[in-house]
């Protein structure tokens, strides 16, 4: 039975990042709408300053001591993480919180070492049976 349930979690956890990976990336935020852009296009038409936003965020950083002592920050190269990478690893994740989970409740209910044993359920020694008959 576990070893069944594992494989359907095992599954159901492929099946969820190949869905997620197949999913189209939009950074969990829903792209402007064509028709909001069109209705922009006249207030970008009367200011010329509006239509280019690098304009707007170009701004040279620092002043004199900045530029004396060339504290600059470099911008990183890499873009970062995309939605489908963070969604593998909240799958990665989801996955061990089950494994630590089950591993918590089998180290709280403790070993039986004779679980899997079929017919004799072990061997006893005369040193031990006698302690227990002794009520020990």
């Amino acid at each position: 039975m576990a070893r069944q349930s594992a494989r359907v979690l095992c599954l159901v956890a492929a099946a969820a990042v190949v869905a997620l990976q197949s999913w189209p990336s939009t950074g969990f935020v829903p792209g402007v709408a064509p028709d909001v852009l069109a209705a922009q296009a006249p207030a970008l038409a009367a200011w010329p300053e509006l239509a280019d936003a690098s304009l707007l965020l170009a701004r040279v950083p620092g002043g004199k001591f900045e530029k004396m002592k060339d504290l600059t920050v470099p911008a990183p190269a890499e873009d970062g993480f995309d939605a489908s990478q963070i969604s593998f690893l909240l799958v990665i994740a989801g996955v061990v919180f089950v494994l630590a989970v089950s591993f918590a409740r089998d180290l709280n209910e403790g070993q039986n070492p004779t679980k899997f044993k079929e017919g004799k359920k072990g061997y006893m020694t005369p040193l031990i049976k006698r302690v227990i008959e002794q009520g020990f």
